[in-house]
């Protein structure tokens, strides 16, 4: 399993995103099954940020490279 990781402050740490459990509707946090299936949720998750600032609704562009997958262990 992967979990995606964002460089803060004080250095890389969980990004901290969560997802529905569907079977108790609580929230938890956000695994891939493959790194390729993390590295996809980063890049949309930048599209989308640009796509806001582009539109005028967000002021400054999110640095992709403020994100990485590793591997949960």
């Amino acid at each position: 399993m992967f979990k995606i990781e964002m460089n803060f402050t004080y250095g890389w740490d969980d990004a901290g995103w969560t997802e529905t459990d569907p079977d108790s509707d609580k929230e938890r946090p956000c695994r891939f099954p493959t790194r390729e299936a993390a590295q996809e949720a980063i890049d949309e998750f930048i599209k989308d940020q640009h796509d806001a600032v582009d539109a005028g609704d967000m002021v400054d562009k999110y640095d992709p490279e403020d994100y990485r997958v590793t591997e949960v262990k």
